[in-house]
């Protein structure tokens, strides 16, 4: 498999399906990986703030078997024979992912978001080739949860509209919560003012899952505003 744009196109090898949510605002990234003689490839390109991208070609190093990949300001090129060693600083990132094996079915999101007042980045990874086969009659959500720094006092949960709270506390994102299948709407509630998911929500978003299917859905605010990103979780082969 051949890179795109790259400064080389070398051969990439073995590669995972892995697809970037873009969190970190500030910045339009590319998304580099290593051919097999550790020459940078651009695997992704024009990455930008508040979008899922499409699934990206990431090489698995040939050492250590796990799937890797820099992420620099879009139109920077790698620099040097330690282009690969970049710091988590604010505008650039290495992301390393562990547990997919370089045979078979090998498929990941990765979500990016901002820490430390935006000095740092930090990445949550969903294996989906690796989440447990989903059930028949009921849809299946995962939650990415960047909301703990909303500030105030709101003690955050998630609901389909009109039903019970599903989630009422910190989860992690291979999670699975599985809610009736169709077109519904998800709100986010404040525990702070109700002890269920029972009053007007403070953000809402819409989608149409089928039973069997899966749904990433991604939680994050600017200032006091909540916000969602959403997807289908589709594992190919």
């Amino acid at each position: 498999m051949l890179g795109t744009g790259g400064t080389t196109a070398g051969q990439l090898g073995p590669t995972a399906r892995v697809r970037v949510v873009q969190l970190v605002p500030g910045v339009t990234f590319d998304a580099w990986g290593a051919d097999s003689n550790y020459q940078p490839v651009r695997v992704g390109q024009n990455i930008a703030y508040e979008t899922i991208s499409d699934y990206l070609l990431v090489p698995f190093d040939k050492l250590s078997s796990s799937s890797s990949f820099v992420l620099l300001p879009s139109g920077e090129m790698p620099v040097g024979s330690g282009w690969q060693t970049v710091g988590a600083a604010g505008d650039r990132t290495r992301v390393q992912l562990t547990g997919l094996a370089t045979t078979g079915t090998n498929q990941a999101t990765v979500v990016l978001t901002s820490t430390d007042n935006g000095t740092n980045i930090s990445a949550e990874t969903l294996l989906e080739s690796k989440l447990p086969a989903a059930s028949a009659t009921k849809a299946s959500l995962h939650v990415s949860y960047k909301i703990f720094d909303l500030g105030g006092s709101v003690v955050p949960a998630l609901a389909v509209v009109g039903q019970p709270c599903f989630l009422t506390m910190s989860s992690n994102i291979a999670d699975v919560f599985p809610v009736d299948p169709g077109a519904f709407t998800v709100g986010f509630y404040d525990l702070e003012d109700v002890s269920e998911c029972t009053t007007t929500p403070l953000a809402t978003v819409s989608m149409t899952v089928a039973a069997g299917g899966a749904e990433l859905i991604v939680m994050y605010h600017q200032e006091a505003v909540v916000k969602f990103l959403h997807a289908p979780i589709v594992v190919t082969p």
